[in-house]
């Protein structure tokens, strides 16, 4: 007998295949060659900005907008034309409908109408000395650069600072980046003194024991001090002198007891008696001089 219970059957068929074709994306630029890649430009001028959308193939589907990411110094049409409004900098920024973009920077300065440079004073070598430029005009926002026409006489720093190399002439200037203003100084250049350290007052020619046996013979020849020439101090009996002795004589002092060389003073005429030798009675002084042998 069948079976009392009617059943349903479903069949489900899988096919599988490797055969199915690809589905590649579309092509999109790579790059965006954006000319000039840099600006600096006056207030009021313009420029015209070009883009070229790499693959080239791809740049009639892909036009290029321009933007100015500040429009209060410069502004940029559609077609890439670039006007200066104000002094500052901007970006100016090429993209395409991919996303891809390019920035590029501009710098807007007030231009000089004309520059000077005052004269510059004979230098030492060795020396610096501030150049005395003048802008017009006096709200000038352009960059400015110094040159030499040699520089082993005079260089020039950033700032403006002339730093005197060696002795000779140069001719030191100074230009605008963008306008070209320019104006140009000769400067001379005398070589520094050379200062001897040697017999300097401040060393009491003590210098000389420093300098090595042979200068130091030599200088004492020359001065004719003989090892003098290295003392820091000299004392009477160095020299052969008299020394001066600055004080009084004792009451009671016989000066045939005075023997040391010198000179020796009695105030008081009290003190000045015959019987202690004094030749009178009176105050003065006693000048005793050295025996020297005949």
């Amino acid at each position: 007998m069948g079976d009392p219970y009617p059943a349903n059957t479903a069949l489900m068929y899988i096919v599988k295949t490797d055969q199915a074709d690809n589905i590649k994306p579309e092509p999109t630029p790579t790059n965006i060659i954006v000319t000039p890649s840099s600006l600096n430009i006056g207030v009021g001028a313009t420029q015209q900005f070009s883009a070229q959308v790499l693959p080239v193939d791809l740049a009639p589907s892909f036009p290029v907008t321009w933007v100015s990411t500040n429009t209060a110094v410069g502004t940029i049409d559609g077609s890439g034309l670039f006007r200066a409004v104000g002094p500052g900098s901007t970006d100016i920024i090429a993209s395409v409908s991919s996303g891809l973009s390019v920035r590029v920077t501009v710098r807007v300065d007030i231009l000089l109408t004309s520059i000077t440079l005052a004269a510059i004073p004979d230098q030492v070598a060795g020396n610096t000395y501030a150049l005395k430029v003048t802008k017009t005009p006096l709200n000038a926002t352009e960059n400015i650069s110094y040159g030499s026409t040699d520089s082993a006489v005079g260089s020039v720093t950033a700032d403006g600072q002339l730093i005197a190399a060696g002795e000779g002439t140069a001719t030191i200037s100074v230009a605008g980046d963008v306008s070209g203003k320019s104006a140009s100084r000769v400067v001379k250049v005398t070589a520094a003194p050379v200062v001897s350290d040697f017999l300097a007052i401040k060393n009491n020619l003590s210098e000389i024991a420093d300098a090595g046996e042979v200068a130091q013979a030599e200088s004492q020849k020359n001065l004719g001090l003989g090892a003098l020439a290295t003392k820091d101090a000299l004392t009477a009996k160095d020299t052969g002198s008299v020394p001066v002795v600055d004080k009084t004589l004792p009451a009671g002092t016989d000066l045939n007891d005075v023997t040391e060389p010198g000179e020796y003073y009695q105030n008081m005429t009290s003190n000045a008696t015959l019987a202690l030798n004094y030749p009178e009675a009176l105050a003065g002084a006693l000048k005793v001089i050295p025996h020297r042998g005949r």
